[in-house]
């Protein structure tokens, strides 16, 4: 599994109530081709009893362009903790993406917390207060959306697998085999 976007716990904090979506440059690039697997959100609940969604954006011009896929909304913890979004998308080395994330529905009765860190003052982030039409529902593009926060690179990040690459039951057992090996002090030639 590889990973791209900011996979530190920020520092600093702020709210994301429900239906507002928030939308962060990712902080790195891919650098395989791959599929992706899971958005990561580092968050806690804030009041109510919140789940959060993700999805996945090109780049346009420095912004978000249209969506290529969402996950399916997961349970906010009440104790920060990185929560695991699914979602699937073919996704390209040194492709510039944007992640997103919603606490759908809540209204003014769900929110959660988010961690960043500043940036040295990039705008790499941008939201839509009261979410878009359809209340806390991802659109499939966003002409009007420009980043317009600076200064705060959120705990966001996608996990993929890489294209081609082994999956993990392939590698396991030959990492088992040559950890036995070496115990028993075995060689192969």
């Amino acid at each position: 599994m590889a990973t791209f976007g900011y996979t530190s716990i920020g520092a600093g904090g702020d709210d994301n109530p429900g239906n507002n979506v928030i939308w962060c440059k990712a902080s790195s690039t891919p650098a395989s081709n791959g599929t992706l697997t899971s958005i990561e959100f580092y968050c806690r609940i804030r009041f109510g009893t919140p789940t959060v969604n993700g999805a996945i954006y090109t780049d346009s011009g420095g912004n978000p362009g249209t969506k290529l896929a969402e996950g399916t909304a997961q349970t906010v913890p009440s104790s920060a903790a990185w929560v695991s979004i699914p979602v699937s998308a073919s996704i390209t080395a040194s492709t510039q993406y944007w992640l997103a994330v919603v606490i759908p529905g809540g209204g003014g009765s769900a929110d959660c917390w988010g961690q960043f860190d500043t940036n040295g003052s990039l705008t790499e982030m941008g939201y839509l207060s009261s979410g878009p039409p359809g209340n806390g529902i991802f659109p499939g593009t966003w002409s009007s959306f420009t980043a317009t926060v600076p200064d705060e690179r959120w705990s966001l990040y996608g996990i993929y697998t890489v294209s081609g690459g082994p999956t993990d039951a392939q590698i396991s057992p030959a990492i088992t085999r040559q950890l036995s090996d070496a115990m028993i002090g075995r060689v192969d030639v």
